[in-house]
């Protein structure tokens, strides 16, 4: 039996009456599967948490996500998040963890984050395990140096998901040891966005030369300006050195460090991936004067993009890049052409400027021959060359093809949703 209270936007839904839910689940003793989303959070209710789903005997799967603030009885605080911790040490059976503290007043310290890694480091059944603790400001080294202890005592851990701000990079150094010793991972993601450096790169690739196994790998690095080319470089070898890889999700938008260089040695690496069947790649950029990155760079991605024609599932977010030009579309077009495979295709090019009709055309030239294709996304918000009449025979396509879901993003109420038009995706 699964049970989920999704109360997120609830505000007149207040304590009391959360208790009152929280009590009620006490008669589900065979219970295995529970997901709590509350619109305010408080001590107490983790107090409550606590002493109801410690009875919960069975309970193999518990997804918590935390969001807001109980202003009569005050943010969430380490007091309360002790009880959470004792929460997780009540269910020596639990299987799978997922924890997301997002937005919130939280008085969480140390003390707490070190609470939170003795539950967990006592959970050695953990399957799956998602901590995103991004609404807390920031983990300090003691925090996360617990956190990473916790984390080598869970060798039976087959998906993993951190995401949590640090304003100290050695921090994630501590990473390096715990994920060299989780073999069994096949799911990985890391979301450690605007606090990365070529050595931080350095040291999480020494991690990975253990992780045989992993077969899905999402890396978000937003906002990194301190990875360069080097730490492309170590980008790069990371993924080559994953045989059992077969889905990539790579976030690396506004890494101004990064040029065209090592936009070159994330491409020839994605070529070299030998199973790839989901590519997701964000590289958007900023219209910044002086980005390193254009479209000479970019074109080795869409070169790379033929090397693999097992792709099923296919994400490109290029936006905010002013110097890609039709003639790039055309070879992006080339590559996607040689995807007979391919199911999903999306697309973003927001506000790149120089695209026209006729890179449009060369994409439409491309699709109408891929024989498994049902489902594609395309953005071409404020690409100011484009016109209704381009668009339009666009989506041509949808009909010709029988493709169920095809939309694009083009201008505001220039194409009726009815004909595949919205105004954003």
């Amino acid at each position: 039996m699964s049970f989920s209270i999704i109360l997120e936007g609830c505000r007149n839904i207040k304590g009391v009456g959360l208790f009152s839910v929280l009590k009620g689940l006490k008669v589900l003793p065979n219970l295995h599967t529970l997901e709590i989303a509350p619109s305010i959070i408080s001590d107490n209710l983790m107090e409550e948490l606590q002493q109801t789903v410690s009875k919960i005997e069975k309970l193999t799967t518990l997804n918590l996500r935390f969001g807001g603030k109980d202003k009569r009885e005050g943010a969430l605080s380490d007091k309360g998040f002790k009880e959470l911790a004792k929460t997780f040490e009540s269910l020596p059976g639990l299987e799978h963890l997922y924890l997301d503290i997002l937005r919130g007043e939280w008085n969480i310290t140390d003390d707490g984050i070190i609470s939170l890694a003795a539950a967990i480091y006592k959970l050695k059944g953990l399957n799956s395990l998602r901590l995103n603790l991004r609404g807390i400001e920031f983990l300090n080294e003691s925090g996360v140096g617990h956190l990473c202890e916790a984390l080598t005592k869970l060798r039976k851990l087959k998906k993993l998901h951190l995401n949590f701000k640090t304003d100290n990079e050695e921090n994630i150094f501590e990473l390096r040891t715990a994920l060299s010793v989780l073999i069994e991972l096949r799911y990985l993601q890391l979301d450690f966005s605007w606090g990365v450096s070529d050595a931080t790169v350095a040291e999480l690739k020494e991690a990975f030369l253990n992780l045989n196994k992993l077969n899905q790998l999402h890396i978000n690095f937003s906002g990194c300006e301190n990875i360069t080319d080097e730490g492309a470089q170590e980008i790069g070898e990371i993924l080559v050195n994953l045989p059992e890889l077969n889905d990539l999700k790579l976030e690396l938008p506004w890494c101004y460090g990064i040029s065209n260089d090592g936009v070159a040695i994330i491409a020839e690496a994605i070529a070299k991936i030998p199973s790839l069947s989901s590519l997701c790649l964000n590289l958007e950029r900023g219209n910044k004067e002086d980005d390193k990155v254009t479209d000479a760079g970019i074109n080795e991605i869409f070169m790379a993009i033929g090397e693999q024609p097992q792709l099923k599932i296919l994400n490109l977010n290029f936006a905010s890049c002013p110097t890609i030009i039709d003639e790039d579309i055309g070879i992006l077009a080339e590559g996607i052409a040689s995807l007979e495979k391919l199911t999903n295709l999306t697309l973003d090019f927001k506000l790149c400027d120089q695209i026209g009709d006729e890179g449009l055309n060369k994409l439409r030239e491309a699709l109408k021959d891929l024989p498994s294709l049902n489902n594609v996304l395309m953005n071409f918000l404020w690409c100011g060359k484009i016109t209704q009449k381009g668009i339009l025979k666009m989506l041509e396509l949808k009909k010709e093809k029988k493709i169920p879901q095809f939309l694009i993003a083009y201008k505001k109420d220039e194409i009726p949703a009815e004909e595949g038009g919205c105004n954003i995706f």
